[in-house]
């Protein structure tokens, strides 16, 4: 909702409201398994010869995760919770017809609860072997842990506010603008998962069935654990939480010269400084409460950014601009805390670009083209980090990259009644340089198909082999596709002078295939997906029916790396799959 006050005069005001409820199942995400794995063969204990990775494009996969065993209730309700509140307030005061003073007030709720089947399996407190070796002649000694949980229960509340001061002059010449912004944020989390009764039972029975299928009655076997051999019927259930004080305040101003005719050089310039406060508990339940690991960090950034342009003629222009920009470093949990990687720095850019915007056939056709360079500094990537004598998984800041790409869009109107639109963007990234603790891993495997540090060891003052990180340079960066494209066609007419138009449409998604991961060699596929259109409007009504994904497109729309759960823990990928052909009708009302 909204109000707006103007009463013609130097002052205006407008609040705007927004509230959002969203009730959802679990993701649409399966996982393969250890036996999809079909590269990078690895002849060591753990994997027995199996393939250490998938190589090439994952392709969809039955959604089959067992969550209604998973929690006390049945699996009833679970899913995702999220409600979303929002205000705004701006207020701007004409000073005189060329000076502006304007303030915009934010305020952001968001409270969540979220249970999910994280193994995306069909199996629950599955047995855990981590090893398998050699004991005596015929004997075989089987390394266990606890019982595999993947599924999680969260709970959170996100509560921020903000504030920005803006004075602005605008000459017929000379144009500038000077500004402040502050914003404070707190984002409270803890765990709330409640086990079926049952958990513990199974956990139990997988174990004992997991060593009896490892160790027949003629073999003799040696069991060690990785913990108390108790531990085999006992699932653990979190209870960590995690607060977040982030504050931010911001200096700003711009300023912008028409130096000579149809000649404008801008130059603006933002100076920012972040504090993070965290203080975090790790716990089981049962266990005592610990004293909070509590961590502080500062992040400080000045970011520029000039642009000139020239206005060729009415329907021309070019421009080239330079800024600089940042991702704001923050924290990792508590296991990273307490293993000294409690912190991941900004990750910072610097974008060159170059453009020609054109219109042509009197406004009938626009077409504009932008190329571009990026050099992003300490890209932050998630990796597994192995911090002697702790393995954990943490956001670190993994080496520097470049993209460089081009943006291409074109709208056509041959008539009053239709138009054609047209977007397509390239962007070719790599890294220039960077290590991952995985690569390195797979390099070690790639030559003899063990793990034995035959490429190096990365920490050779610490007991047995960690294998030297391998180098990302080259490689792509994971998630982001080179090629996109977006094609729409709309044609609409009047309903004779009845106020009502009739509109029709279709448009089609073009994008390429993506990577995983670092590494390089698991990925998306293309896609492309088409929709289409049909409806009536007028100045208050609209009745739109439509279908998505018309030809029911159906490549994986993400992957990330995971381990199976239902293979203590080796690799595999928990892709999400795409939504299906959607038929629907849309009513919307407005006044």
């Amino acid at each position: 909702g909204g109000f707006a006050y103007d009463d013609g005069g130097p002052f205006t005001a407008q609040i705007r409201t927004y509230y959002n409820r969203t009730d959802d199942g679990q993701p649409a995400i399966f996982a393969t398994s250890v036996g999809d794995n079909n590269c990078l063969f690895d002849n060591g204990g753990f994997y027995g010869g199996a393939g250490r990775y998938f190589c090439g494009t994952i392709q969809p996969g039955q959604i089959n995760t067992d969550y209604t065993r998973q929690f006390a209730n049945n699996g009833a309700d679970v899913g995702l919770n999220i409600k979303t509140f929002n205000a705004s307030l701006r207020m701007d005061y004409e000073i005189n017809d060329q000076v502006t003073l304007t303030s915009l007030t934010g305020y952001n709720r968001v409270t969540d609860r979220t249970e999910t089947d994280g193994d995306y399996a069909p199996t629950s407190f599955q047995a855990s072997t981590f090893a398998t070796f050699p004991a005596g002649p015929v004997g075989l000694g089987i390394v266990n842990g606890p019982p595999t949980d993947f599924s999680f229960a969260n709970a959170g509340k996100t509560e921020d506010i903000s504030q920005e001061i803006r004075l602005a002059y605008d000459g017929d010449r000379f144009d500038f603008m000077v500004g402040g912004y502050y914003f404070d944020q707190t984002d409270d989390s803890r765990d709330i998962r409640t086990l079926p009764a049952d958990a513990n039972a199974r956990a139990l029975a997988n174990s004992n069935a997991r060593n009896a299928q490892l160790c027949s009655p003629a073999r003799g076997c040696f069991f060690s654990f990785l913990t108390s051999p108790a531990s085999a019927g006992v699932v653990s259930v979190p209870r960590n939480s995690n607060s977040l004080d982030i504050q931010n305040w911001a200096l700003f101003g711009s300023a912008s010269a028409e130096i000579f005719d149809n000649f404008t050089i801008s130059v603006e310039g933002r100076y920012s400084e972040e504090t993070i406060n965290q203080s975090a508990i790790s716990r089981n339940v049962g266990d005592p409460v610990p004293i909070p690991v509590v961590a502080r960090a500062k992040f400080k950034k000045f970011t520029p950014r000039i642009l000139m342009d020239y206005q060729v003629s009415p329907d021309n222009l070019i421009y080239a601009s330079f800024a600089q920009g940042q991702k704001p470093g923050g924290f990792n949990g508590v296991l990273a805390i307490n293993a000294g990687q409690p912190t991941f720095n900004e990750e910072e850019v610097d974008a060159y670009e170059i453009g020609i915007k054109n219109q042509f056939l009197d406004g009938a056709l626009t077409a504009n083209l932008a190329l571009f360079h990026n050099e992003i500094t300490g890209y932050q990537l998630t990796q597994t980090v192995f911090l002697p004598p702790n393995r954990i998984s943490s956001i670190v800041n993994a080496g520097d990259a470049r993209v460089d790409g081009l943006e291409l869009e074109l709208i056509a109107r041959p008539s009053r009644n239709f138009t054609f639109t047209a977007n397509y963007s390239m962007a070719d990234s790599k890294f220039k340089n960077g290590v991952d603790e995985n690569q390195g891993v797979l390099d070690d495997v790639a030559d003899d198909g063990l793990v034995n540090c035959s490429t190096g060891d990365q920490f050779p003052a610490s007991a047995g082999c960690q294998s030297l990180f391998g180098s990302i340079e080259g490689k792509r960066i994971p998630r982001a596709p080179v090629h996109q494209f977006f094609a729409d066609v709309d044609y609409r007419t009047d309903i004779g002078d009845s106020g009502w138009k009739v509109f029709a449409g279709a448009n089609v998604t073009m994008i390429s295939s993506s990577f995983a991961q670092v590494h390089n060699l698991a990925k998306t596929g293309g896609s492309a997906v088409a929709d289409v259109r049909l409806g009536f409007e007028n100045e208050n009504f609209k009745i739109q029916g439509y279908v998505k994904n018309l030809f029911n497109e159906d490549s994986v729309a993400q992957i990330i790396r995971y381990a199976d759960a239902d293979a203590s823990f080796k690799r595999s990928f928990a892709s999400g799959l795409r939504p299906g052909r959607r038929i629907g009708v849309v009513l919307t009302a407005k006044y």
